[in-house]
């Protein structure tokens, strides 16, 4: 039989988690925790575009390479005035994850520029089909006009942007898959 300093410890033991339990649960259903995961969608939005874009979705993405699979989580840019602002401002971004800006117009050459990007980009252009058509590698970040202007050189209805060097840490090439 268990004495009555052990039973006492195991209730506080059950407490404890219980309480933990609770604040879990707290913590993703207040508004820091729901901003920071969003569970109606099971899908996460890294906080650093939460000022941004406060109300855009993000989509998971895969790469595959001569070097592996790779999942990246992608904040969706759908709208001309999301697409224009980009990662513009954004002082870092973590590995593995970036901006998908998709077109709703046909495939057509589509040219970007790093008009107060803080950081150097990694620009993958995708056809209608999600497979690579061009990647300009590691951008440069632009403060002052006149900024570089970087174009798809071939159609792409999908870009999406990475860290400066992503690319080719992964060796991601022109006609490589993506899906998402």
């Amino acid at each position: 039989m268990a004495s009555f300093k052990e039973i006492k410890f195991y209730l506080l033991l059950l407490c404890g988690i219980a309480l933990s339990l609770l604040g879990i649960y707290l913590f993703f259903t207040s508004s820091i925790g729901s901003s920071l995961f969003d569970l109606s969608k099971n899908a996460y939005t890294p906080q650093i575009f939460q000022n941004i874009f406060p109300h855009s979705t993000s989509k998971e993405v895969t790469i595959t390479t001569s070097s592996g699979t790779y999942n990246l989580n992608m904040l969706v840019a759908d709208t001309d005035s999301e697409r224009q602002q980009g990662l513009m401002n954004v002082t870092s971004l973590p590995q593995n994850e970036g901006m998908l800006f998709e077109f709703t117009d046909s495939p057509s050459v589509r040219t970007f520029w790093m008009k107060d990007t803080k950081i150097p980009l990694d620009m993958i252009f995708l056809d209608q089909n999600k497979t690579v058509v061009y990647i300009q590698h590691s951008a440069t970040p632009c403060s002052v006009d006149p900024c570089t202007i970087y174009s798809s050189e071939f159609p792409a209805e999908y870009v999406i942007e990475v860290n400066g060097g992503w690319s080719n840490t992964h060796n991601l090439v022109p006609g490589n898959s993506v899906s998402f």
